[in-house]
């Protein structure tokens, strides 16, 4: 099942760990900010979002709105974004407009190798630190788990952001091909 979902929508997702419908509403669509996601777009989307895990229902928040948070699907290809200038709900054609979301993905891309290898710097710092000094090899331990946590998380979303990039430039070579 593909799921069509706004360009606009999926980055409000994608830089938010919890959200509820009523957050995404006041997200804009334009860059005067004076048309934002409707509300039957967002709860429809969040519906169709849910039945293939790329958002999943975690509570209520304390206005009672139904709160979500990325599933594990979230990243998955089982969508396609458009741009909001380009969009229309009942066509199937429609020019994605591919430079700017390809952009945003690659800044993030960088984003992430710098983190990862930041962290890198760090835990080899830290662990001749601990040879050098007894009393710090207590605090190993704690941090190699913290650390292996958190490499898994960045190296998943790195591969995720490589896999949309991936996604894209086959999206745009082969709509090349076609015209």
């Amino acid at each position: 099942m593909k799921v069509k979902i706004r360009k606009e929508l999926f980055l409000a997702i994608y830089y938010n760990e919890h959200f509820s419908a009523n957050d995404l509403t006041s997200f804009p669509i334009d860059c005067d900010e004076k048309e934002y996601l409707s509300d039957e777009y967002v709860e429809k989307k969040l519906k169709e979002m849910s039945l293939i895990g790329a958002v999943l229902s975690c509570g209520f928040d304390k206005h009672g709105d139904e709160e979500f948070s990325k599933g594990f699907m979230f990243n998955h290809i089982d969508w396609e974004v458009v741009d909001y200038d380009n969009y229309s709900e009942d066509t199937n054609c429609f020019s994605l407009k591919k430079e700017s979301l390809l952009t945003i993905l690659q800044d993030k891309q960088s984003e992430l190798s710098e983190s990862y290898s930041l962290h890198k710097r760090t835990w080899k710092h830290f662990n001749r630190l601990c040879t050098q000094h007894s009393e710090l090899r207590v605090c190993l331990d704690e941090y190699i788990s913290e650390y292996d946590n958190r490499r898994l998380d960045l190296k998943a979303e790195m591969q995720a952001v490589e896999n949309a990039i991936t996604f894209y430039k086959n999206t745009a070579q082969l709509e090349e091909s076609e015209s």
